[in-house]
């Protein structure tokens, strides 16, 4: 799909499969994040997004910000899977236009 705006997206509405809000620890991480592809949200304890990535395993990509520490303040994560016809970099992209987390560095 191209030229897709965010207000073709449904305005405030963000669509695709995506997990409940859990806690950002070892365990939710190895228990409930897939091993799989997708796209991955971390948010502080306000709700407030503070990273946003994709990667083609989550669990993998997500204990490694838990070891390293990268993401300070971290409460809990999402994980996303793109809807049909989306790419996961598009998908990724409409995420941080939509929810400007605070640690991702885009020209936006």
């Amino acid at each position: 799909m191209e030229n897709t705006s965010l207000r073709s997206l449904g305005g405030d509405q963000i669509f695709g499969r995506r997990t409940n809000k859990r806690r950002f620890n070892k365990r939710n991480i190895k228990n409930i994040a897939p091993e799989g592809p997708g796209i991955y949200e971390i948010v502080n304890s306000k709700g407030e997004s503070l990273y946003i990535g994709k990667s083609n395993n989550v669990k993998r990509r997500l204990l490694e910000h838990m070891d390293n520490r990268d993401v300070r303040g971290a409460h809990s994560f999402r994980t996303y899977k793109p809807p049909r016809g989306y790419s996961a970099e598009r998908y990724e992209d409409i995420l941080i236009q939509k929810k400007k987390p605070k640690r991702n560095r885009r020209p936006w």
